[in-house]
């Protein structure tokens, strides 16, 4: 049956329900999606408004720093500053690490893998945030392979945290390599930046510089 032999009521019933039909598939599909988004965004735009004014009165609430204050955070960072060496020892260190290698059986091999001034992060490791404060503090991660056995190896990574240096661990992996166990490690150590014998805090890139410690 073609459409021209439909009588005139039932084309009209089935064109309403088309139109019916077509309305609630553009309600649920198009205007209801973006009436829900609409709502979300306001939602979260008063979220972010009442966020933000709860932050301004919980600073307006913090009271000014007493007399005393001032000269006690500067005494503190001039305690932590003192804690760190000159970025001059930057050799000393890897050569510091290459002995203690050299004294406990271990080959390892020293390179420079970052340098870059320290700045407070709020999301960073405790040790950033606490160096992050001081003014000309340097961050320098160096990268370290180490070979040996893994008594040795354990010993290694020990003293490496009594060298004397301010210094952090990153992730330390493991893995045989017959007949040794090798060790792969980033270790931050923090200097007091000199001027520009690494790298200045304008991101010039460092020179290499690297040591072996070997078996005795």
């Amino acid at each position: 049956m073609s459409w021209s032999e439909i009588s005139p009521q039932i084309r009209l019933v089935i064109l309403v329900a088309l139109v019916v039909v077509g309305a609630f598939v553009l309600w649920s599909f198009v205007v209801a999606p973006l009436r829900a988004s609409a709502a979300t965004a306001g939602q979260d735009a008063q979220v972010a408004v009442d966020r933000l004014e709860q932050i301004e009165r919980q600073i307006e609430a913090i009271p000014p720093a007493t007399q005393g204050e001032p000269a006690a955070w500067q005494a503190s960072n001039d305690q932590v500053f003192a804690l760190l060496g000159p970025e001059t020892d930057l050799p000393v260190f890897v050569e510091t690490v290459t002995r203690a290698a050299d004294a406990l059986g271990v080959e390892a091999y020293v390179t420079i893998a970052d340098s870059q001034a320290v700045q407070p992060t709020p999301n960073g490791k405790s040790t950033e945030q606490v160096i992050g404060t001081v003014r000309g503090a340097r961050r320098i991660e160096f990268s370290i392979l180490a070979f040996g056995d893994y008594d040795a190896l354990g010993r290694f990574v020990g003293e490496i945290g009594r060298l004397g240096w301010v210094a952090e661990f990153g992730p330390v992996e493991l893995w045989r390599e017959f007949p040794e166990i090798v060790a792969d490690m980033t270790v931050g150590v923090y200097f007091r930046a000199n001027g520009d014998p690494v790298a200045s805090a304008t991101g010039r890139p460092m020179p290499q510089m690297g040591g072996q410690g070997g078996r005795p």
